[in-house]
């Protein structure tokens, strides 16, 4: 029960995750839309940091879901 208590909340977070994600991919594209053409590299620059961020964390919560799955499963 508790291990898919855990499981559910892991998924919820990395839901919540990409869905974060996507919506600061959305506000970086409007501002891109709206800016003048020089300022294009510095908006995809943040974009591509934000994703690689993104991705970290994503990595990090399943390395640490998983580790907390096989630790409940070895008790």
């Amino acid at each position: 029960m508790l291990a898919m208590i855990l499981m559910l909340y892991s998924m919820m977070v990395i839901l919540l995750q990409i869905l974060d994600y996507a919506y600061q991919l959305s506000k970086c594209i409007q501002i891109l839309w709206m800016q003048p053409k020089e300022h294009i590299f510095w908006h995809l620059l943040g974009i591509s940091l934000q994703f690689f961020k993104f991705l970290l964390s994503l990595m990090y919560n399943l390395k640490v879901g998983n580790w907390r799955y096989s630790l409940n499963y070895a008790i």
